[in-house]
């Protein structure tokens, strides 16, 4: 449980540093699966072979090769293929399409969250528990909020879409085009802050195309 601690302290000191521990599981279209041990470390174990790659690995425990910090990660590995196979019917010889795309998605997500990847690493995840997350559970908040703003921004897109086409009101010498200074404008108004606040409205320019809100 110390050696825990502290890999986890050499964890957390390596996030501040700016030390990326992406790379820890890769798998090609070929199935070619590996594992990187260490963060910036060459030795990787690999296998193409159609048996598991981590019942391949596991005579490497008590290898004088592998330090604590990489038994502890390979153990791991072993529980989450389990927890796969499980979940999925799979088996090293018979390798379901769901479960090589939901080993696709953890790998990506162990990649691009490390929040999730120091979780699973140091035990507050267990790898069953990995198993059973969907894509969107294992996205980082920032990966997730980004989504939600996309998700936003093509929501008013198309609510700006039908406004336009059924609410714009157009005008004749009422607003100038800030672009070519035309008046002939439409515009229409939409509450897109708080309601104790004014409407916003948008402008477009029926001569040159310009759009603009105030």
């Amino acid at each position: 449980m110390e050696e825990i601690k502290e890999a986890k302290k050499d964890y957390e000191k390596a996030l501040e540093e700016g030390v990326c521990w992406s790379g820890i599981i890769s798998c090609s279209s070929s199935q070619r699966i590996s594992i990187q041990l260490a963060p910036n470390s060459a030795r990787c174990f690999t296998t193409t072979s159609k048996t598991s790659w981590v019942r391949w690995a596991l005579p490497l425990l008590s290898s004088s090769h592998c330090n604590p910090q990489q038994s502890k990660l390979l153990e791991h590995i072993v529980g989450l293929e389990d927890a796969l196979s499980a979940a999925f019917n799979s088996s090293p010889n018979d390798i379901t399409p769901n479960y090589r795309q939901h080993f696709r998605d953890i790998r990506f997500n162990l990649e691009k969250n490390r929040q999730l990847l120091g979780d699973w690493l140091f035990g507050e995840l267990e790898s069953k528990k990995l198993a059973s997350m969907t894509a969107e559970e294992m996205m980082s908040d920032d990966v997730r909020k980004e989504r939600e703003t996309i998700k936003e921004e093509m929501f008013e897109a198309y609510q700006t879409d039908w406004y336009k086409t059924h609410m714009m009101n157009k005008l004749s010498g009422g607003f100038k085009c800030r672009r070519c200074g035309s008046d002939k404008t439409q515009y229409m108004q939409k509450q897109t802050r708080s309601a104790d606040e004014p409407m916003t409205v948008f402008f477009e320019c029926m001569n040159c195309g310009k759009r603009w809100r105030e």
